[in-house]
């Protein structure tokens, strides 16, 4: 979970980028993220209280490079969600999982950028009960 305050009109939005890896599972993932940068919050989409989900296709090379990242799913149609959270997955490094032999591999990863409450506790409880509902649009 990642944390982002954002401060609009003398008001105080709380913000969390809440990620989860969908598919395969920890035990049987080839590559695991080793070093996940933190999305950042488009500010201009905080400011009109904008939230939204995405399910993304990951595919990873044999030498652990993020060679392509698709989008599969979304709540919303905001597209700067969506590039955000492109360009951050496009900067995730990735280890070889102890036993597994290095191989190109393709992961399913879902980020949802939630604001609520009034701390930093209650933007992470909207978005844990937001990361539980369906993200698509049917």
């Amino acid at each position: 979970m990642f944390f982002t305050p954002v401060i609009c009109q003398a008001n105080t939005y709380f913000g969390d980028v809440h990620v989860s890896h969908v598919t395969p599972s920890a035990d049987q993932a080839i590559w695991q993220a080793n070093n996940q940068p933190t999305p950042k919050y488009p500010v201009a989409l905080a400011k009109q209280l904008t939230m939204g989900c995405g399910i993304f296709n990951v595919e990873i090379s044999a030498e652990g490079k993020t060679n392509q990242v698709s989008l599969i799913s979304e709540v919303t149609n905001i597209k700067s969600l969506a590039k955000e959270t492109i360009k951050t997955l496009k900067r995730f490094k990735w280890q070889l999982q102890a036993g597994q032999v290095a191989q190109a591999s393709e992961q399913t990863i879902r980020f949802d950028y939630c604001l609520g409450g009034d701390s930093i506790e209650g933007a992470q409880a909207q978005c844990q009960a937001q990361a539980k509902l369906p993200c698509s649009k049917a």
